[in-house]
């Protein structure tokens, strides 16, 4: 089908609450950091797919995905199904406006905000040089609602460990108390100055810069805590210091 090509399953692993991690082999085109791609299925000479983050940087060849399994879902039930050596159909060209490429070259500080899978595509920019080369400090603050979400801690602890003068981690557990996390949502948090603090950075638009990915209603209170706080939502006619992606 044309702009689909199969990818082959090469490892499954179970994370815990429905969530699973994929890595796919396929031939695809250039992806840059931060971009998504669709997975899928067949169905009536149909394919029906969602967009996935990719987790892996260009440089690995293996392509890896969260996949959240969604109970009364359509596809990501049969993804999170799949074995070792199947098939799934892949658009060949990653897509997402949410790079590193749009930011401004004066910014020191750069914020990455997740919840739960929403992770992905961060997890590629932080094995990316372009991120190390470009900012002075990164800060990842992951929000998960169970700690199974808090995926791959030894990718991110790896960055804390190399540079910890320039890279913060802000792990936050929303839905129970964690020894290693914050608890609650990440716009209170935000309001209470509690990820400042574990982040040891003040969050201001001077020089900062904020992507954000994660489900609608969450980002959005997230950026309006970051809009109050005088930072602005970036467009190429308008700089700003805030890009983010939905879904």
């Amino acid at each position: 089908m044309k702009g689909w090509t199969e990818a082959t399953v090469l490892s499954t692993e179970y994370l815990g609450d429905n969530l699973y991690y994929l890595t796919l082999e396929a031939d695809i085109k250039p992806f840059v950091p931060g971009q998504s791609i669709r997975l899928g299925m067949t169905s009536a000479n149909t394919i029906h797919s969602r967009r996935y983050g990719i987790a892996s940087a260009p440089s690995e060849g293996e392509l890896k995905f969260y996949v959240e399994c969604i109970p009364d879902g359509y596809v990501s039930p049969w993804l999170c199904g799949r074995e070792v050596g199947d098939r799934i159909w892949m658009t060949r060209q990653a897509e997402g406006s949410m790079i590193l490429e749009p930011i401004p070259d004066n910014i020191r500080v750069l914020w990455l905000m997740a919840e739960d899978v929403g992770v992905a595509p961060f997890l590629s920019m932080l094995k990316s040089r372009e991120l190390w080369d470009r900012f002075e400090k990164v800060v990842l603050v992951h929000e998960a609602r169970s700690p199974s979400y808090l995926v791959k801690q030894q990718i991110i602890m790896s960055h804390a460990d190399k540079t910890p003068d320039r890279f913060a981690y802000v792990p936050i557990v929303s839905k129970q108390p964690h020894p290693y996390a914050l608890c609650g949502r990440t716009p209170q948090l935000i309001r209470d100055q509690l990820i400042e603090m574990v982040a040891d950075e003040t969050l201001e638009p001077d020089r900062q810069f904020a992507l954000l990915c994660g489900p609608d209603d969450a980002l959005n209170r997230s950026i309006a805590e970051l809009l109050h706080l005088g930072f602005r939502r970036h467009y190429p006619v308008s700089p700003g210091h805030i890009l983010s992606l939905h879904y």
